[in-house]
């Protein structure tokens, strides 16, 4: 994500965080996604978001 900028690196940002925050609320629920598909809260999210916006390269 370092050679993007602008709108497009907030966009990309926030889709690869809600990937991630959907594997951390699938790790949460102890890998049984039957009952009922794990969902993300909001501050994992932005937890995700704000990790994906600092990483380099």
């Amino acid at each position: 994500m370092g050679s993007v900028h602008g709108r497009l690196r907030l966009l990309l940002a926030g889709f690869v965080a809600g990937g991630r925050a959907a594997l951390h609320a699938i790790a949460a629920a102890d890998y049984d996604v039957l009952p009922g598909p794990p969902k993300p809260g909001r501050v994992q999210l932005l937890r995700q978001a704000g990790v994906t916006l600092r990483e380099e390269g």
